[in-house]
């Protein structure tokens, strides 16, 4: 998970859509040694002298399109020579120390614990509840959060594109992408009621149900949570884009009546929510946790 400190976390985001793999490779070795020789000013010979004898020490976890390179990363780190390479990368393999959260699901279980120890305090079932999610059955915690969870799920957005059925997903469906480690792109469409849809990001001239008119399923993927689709008993963001919801965005999340589209929100992308759009559903009455 990335630090929850103010200002602390850099994100590089590679589009697959424009970057060749050798392009995106050669563009996190070059990101990656550029912070090296920050953390290794003597061997670079670099000013430090702002650091007043501490140490720069950093680590990195993956984003889009990054996975893959997480074991170079720690490699890369050995090969300058930093002494803490195996702690260098998370989300590495098993042979250079890495634990696999598809396998333990240590993030799942902690986040999901914030869901059934709230629902417990509340005096509900979970599986009376809708949710809605982001973060698909491919990553290790969208993965885990389908097979864990007891809930009525409405819709899932990956990044692959949109799937959405107001009266729950075949759950049965989602477990088997789930256990494959598959998008939602790959979901069965005559499992979809007839108010369900799916939607890829390389679709078109998108109309919903609704008779709203998106031009690509991309944009309706990178928008999908603040539709007036997007509302559920509790919402789990297991992946998605920092401040995803701001202090100016987060009004799509109330209804036209005031009334918050979610009554409980578990975070387990931790910066899916900015500091103030945080203070402003709390202040609703949101059950929001961090």
């Amino acid at each position: 998970k990335k630090s929850k400190k103010k200002n602390s976390n850099d994100n590089v985001l590679f589009g697959s859509s424009s970057q060749s793999p050798a392009a995106q490779r050669s563009c996190f070795t070059r990101y990656l040694n550029a912070l090296l020789d920050c953390m290794l000013p003597a061997q670079c010979g670099i000013y430090a002298g702002h650091m007043g004898g501490r140490k720069e020490i950093l680590y990195f976890g993956p984003d889009e399109n990054t996975a893959n390179f997480m074991d170079l990363g720690a490699e890369l780190g050995k090969i300058r020579g930093y002494p803490y390479w195996k702690a260098l990368t998370t989300g590495k393999s098993v042979k250079l120390g890495g634990v696999p959260h598809d396998t333990y699901g240590m993030t799942t279980a902690s986040v999901h614990t914030y869901v059934t120890e709230l629902l417990e305090e509340l005096g509900e079932d979970e599986t009376s509840i809708s949710k809605f999610q982001t973060g698909g059955p491919d990553g290790d915690l969208g993965s885990n959060e389908i097979l864990v969870s007891k809930d009525r799920t409405v819709a899932i957005v990956d990044g692959s594109g949109v799937l959405y059925d107001p009266v729950g997903l075949h759950r049965e469906e989602l477990i088997r992408l789930a256990r494959r480690r598959s998008m939602v792109k790959e979901f069965t469409r005559s499992f979809l009621g007839p108010d369900g849809f799916l939607v890829r990001i390389e679709e078109t001239n998108v109309t919903l149900p609704d008779g709203s008119k998106w031009r690509t399923g991309a944009e309706l993927r990178d928008s999908f949570h603040l539709t007036k689709y997007a509302t559920a008993d509790l919402f789990v963001p297991c992946g998605g884009r920092p401040n995803a919801v701001t202090t100016e965005s987060v009004k799509n999340l109330f209804h036209a009546s005031g009334k918050p589209k979610f009554r409980m929100i578990v975070e387990g992308a931790n910066l899916f929510f900015s500091d103030g759009a945080r203070a402003v559903l709390e202040q609703a009455g949101v059950h929001v946790f961090k």
